[in-house]
C-alpha cells in the first residue's frame, strides 16, 4: 500500500474541513453538489431536444458530524437553533488535503439551509447541516472574464 502522500486520491482520511480558517473536528462526510438548471430547448414537430442551455448555478452542500458537547454547529455560529440565524453570517467551507495542507474546494457564501440533530438509543448523536453557496472553486485564484459580468480576480 502506498504512504498517505504517494496515494493519488482522497479519502475521507486524508482531508481537513476548515471553517473561518478552524478545523471542524469530528465531521463524517461532507456532501458538495451543484445544479446548472439545464433545460432543453424543444420546437414544433419534435419530441426530442434540439439544444440544452445552463439556466442557473445552484450549489448545496451537506455536512454530517458528530455531535460535539461544547462545540456543536450553532455554538460555533454556523447554524442556529432559532432566530438567531437572521444574524449568522454566511461562511466559506473548505477541504484541504492532510498530506501537503493543499485546497481540494473551497465552497464560497455559505448560508444554512437546514441544521437538524439525531438522538438514538446505543449510538453516538449526530447533527446534520445543509447550506447553499454562492460558488465553488479550488482555492487558486482566477481572472474572471468581463463578458461574463466579471473583469476582476477571484
Amino acid at each position: 500500500m502506498a504512504t498517505q502522500r504517494s496515494q493519488t486520491v482522497h479519502s475521507g482520511c486524508t482531508v481537513l474541513l476548515k471553517v473561518k480558517g478552524k478545523v471542524v473536528g469530528r465531521a463524517q462526510s461532507l456532501d458538495g453538489r451543484r445544479s446548472y438548471g439545464t433545460e432543453g430547448v424543444y420546437e414544433l414537430g419534435s419530441i426530442m431536444p434540439q439544444e440544452h442551455i445552463n439556466n442557473r448555478y445552484e450549489g448545496t452542500i451537506s455536512l454530517e458530524r458528530f455531535l460535539i458537547k461544547k462545540d456543536d454547529l450553532a455554538k460555533v455560529g454556523m447554524t442556529a437553533l432559532g432566530e438567531e440565524i437572521l444574524t449568522t453570517d454566511i461562511i466559506d467551507i473548505e477541504v484541504i488535503s492532510k498530506a501537503d495542507n493543499s485546497t481540494i474546494r473551497v465552497y464560497r457564501g455559505c448560508t444554512a439551509v437546514d441544521y437538524s440533530e439525531n438522538f438514538r438509543v446505543g449510538a453516538i448523536s449526530g447533527e446534520n447541516a445543509t447550506f447553499q453557496y454562492l460558488s465553488c472553486d479550488t482555492g487558486e485564484k482566477k481572472d474572471v472574464a468581463a463578458a461574463d459580468g466579471g473583469g476582476g480576480t477571484l
